[in-house]
């Protein structure tokens, strides 16, 4: 089962990275893959992609971050640089750095185990697939999730045109353990927090205002710890409006700023606004201390001045308040209280209160369907009881309460020029930006079908495209040899976008 079969040995592929050239042999994709991953590096990071460590910065994290190939030293340079690739995909998806730091580690073992076998990639068989699964998966759970595992990274490897045997795609086993039942912390824990964070004066400034958005306001802890220091306005005469960026908000993915207006007068809100004022104020002053890439965020962390708030010091601050205060659950333990708690409890209280209707609390939520949102809304173990709603009411009353969620945006002006920039990210008229260079969006098959009729609305989008591209096409012919695949695929979409220019001009000629 595990013989060796004879395969044609691949080619030296050389590639080139900036004004550095990098040889990289016994590699299974081909020159212009492997290149195209080399090139979408640089929109995360700025090693080399033959560096052991990488150093990258992703929409989770606002400073460089290591992702280490160590645990493949042992392995052939070819497996090597499709892990490598594999990652790179998975970073223009917008994955979480754990999330590919987790596969890159399952994957690590899966071929480790077959090359101590001399068992090449591309003679693996399912059946191989599951005696190694079955030796090491010790529960169903890790059993299931490196063979999802696996399956990306073969699938992966044949959208590379790597061919297999046979199409690797292990079972997954039936849980049959239940999944407990999700509680919030009880009511009189969030009472007592709430007591401490609205009313004390003496609490960090940062800490204070992370508190005051979690509870008012749906956003997850990510988002609100983007929120830029420009981020309060001014509809109209008693409101403020809060200006927090979705989690949504990357290449892939229409941005989208979320708006949420609050009236200066409400109880709650005067104080949520006022802890803003103060953490801005905080922000611009120590903009001189603050590294460069961690410039212009609300956050600056009152910790150290040269650091920005991150998810684990609010928890642990929240953990610090419960243990120095006493704070007890119903059992009389110290209570544990994490920020999404904040997001959870928001959600029910919403759902519970009779005042906001479940669609309002899941565009609030930048829920992408109903049942997520109605899959917040659960009790404490202690507290079956509906949750008060003294904050929702506070909060939702007035004309506000009808103004639209959220309203469309451009990305951050660095962010959005830097993917502009790149030759290898596409423009998607009518929906952003795209650096997936290895995905295919239906919309390019939609455009030159002879069913499609263009919308003559859109027609601007359009034609900035191509000028973008157009000029773009100006600096990559200066150095064609280098830029000899980003020439092709830019010239590419520039057909594809004046194509719809000319169709929707002739539509106008002929009515």
């Amino acid at each position: 089962m595990f013989a060796k079969q004879n395969e044609s040995p691949p080619a030296v592929v050389v590639v080139s990275v900036d004004s550095q050239s990098m040889t990289v042999r016994n590699t299974l994709l081909s020159n212009t893959s492997l290149e195209k991953y080399c090139n979408a590096l640089r929109s995360f990071s700025d090693s080399e992609f033959s560096s052991v460590k990488w150093f990258v910065t992703t929409p989770e994290y606002h400073a460089p971050k290591e992702l280490s190939f160590s645990t493949f030293s042992n392995i052939s340079e070819a497996l090597t640089v499709l892990v490598k690739c594999w990652a790179i995909n998975f970073f223009s998806l917008a994955y979480s750095l754990g999330t590919i730091k987790s596969k890159i580690a399952k994957i690590a073992v899966f071929l480790k185990y077959f090359d101590n076998l001399n068992v090449p990639l591309t003679s693996i068989r399912n059946s191989a697939v599951q005696v190694f699964l079955s030796r090491y998966s010790e529960t169903p759970e890790l059993y299931n999730s490196m063979s999802c595992a696996i399956s990306d990274f073969c699938n992966f490897a044949s959208q590379n045109d790597i061919e297999f045997s046979e199409l690797i795609n292990p079972p997954l086993l039936p849980i049959k353990n239940k999944t407990l039942v999700r509680r919030a912390p009880d009511q009189c824990v969030i009472d007592t927090l709430d007591r401490f964070f609205f009313t004390r004066d003496d609490i960090p400034t940062d800490m204070k205002c992370a508190y005051l958005l979690l509870r008012l306001i749906l956003s997850r802890i990510s988002e609100i710890l983007n929120m830029p220091i420009d981020c309060i306005s001014y509809p109209e005469e008693g409101l403020f409006s809060v200006l927090i960026p979705t989690k949504k908000e990357t290449p892939l993915h229409r941005p989208f700023i979320s708006k949420y207006s609050r009236n200066l007068s409400g109880e709650y809100t005067a104080v949520l606004y006022l802890a803003i004022q103060k953490q801005r104020e905080y922000a611009i002053m120590h903009q001189g201390d603050i590294p460069e890439e961690c410039s212009n965020y609300l956050f600056v962390s009152s910790q150290s001045p040269t650091k920005l708030l991150s998810n684990a010091d609010f928890n642990t601050y929240l953990q610090k308040v419960c243990e120095d205060n006493k704070i007890m659950n119903s059992n009389g333990e110290i209570a544990h209280v994490t920020s999404h708690h904040l997001r959870h409890i928001g959600v029910t209280e919403r759902l519970q209160s009779a005042i906001i209707s479940p669609e309002r609390a899941q565009k609030e939520a930048n829920h992408l369907s109903m049942s997520t949102t109605m899959g917040y809304g659960y009790s404490s173990v202690h507290d079956e009881n509906q949750h008060t709603s003294n904050i929702v009411q506070d909060v939702f009353q007035g004309v506000f309460s009808e103004l639209p969620a959220s309203t469309s945006c451009t990305l951050p002006p660095k962010k959005y020029a830097s993917l502009q920039n790149n030759p290898f990210t596409r423009l998607l008229p009518g929906l952003g930006l795209c650096s997936n260079a290895a995905c295919i969006p239906r919309f390019e098959i939609c455009l030159q079908c002879e069913h499609f009729t263009p919308d003559r609305c859109y027609n601007e989008y359009f034609l900035e495209c191509s000028a973008i591209v157009q000029k773009r096409l100006e600096m990559l012919y200066k150095n064609p040899s280098k830029n000899a695949a980003a020439i092709k695929l830019n010239e590419k979409y520039l057909q594809l976008y004046n194509g719809f220019i000319e169709r929707v001009k002739m539509k106008d000629e002929s009515a």
